[in-house]
């Protein structure tokens, strides 16, 4: 007996898949292009990942 729970899903999930995929690179590529941008600033203070980022973050 062949039965198929929801036909026509697979296009559908591959697709979810594949706009995952592009979103998790895209968010990667945002904080690495941020973390590079303000490593400079963030040296120059002498501080920590941490604590210029917490402070940042916790600023707003």
């Amino acid at each position: 007996m062949s039965f198929e729970l929801l036909p026509g899903i697979q296009p559908w999930v591959i697709g979810y898949l594949v706009l995952a995929v592009l979103a998790t690179l895209l968010a990667i590529t945002s904080a690495a292009t941020a973390l590079l941008a303000n490593r400079r600033v963030r040296v120059g203070r002498q501080q920590s990942i941490p604590a210029y980022y917490g402070a940042l973050a916790f600023s707003h």
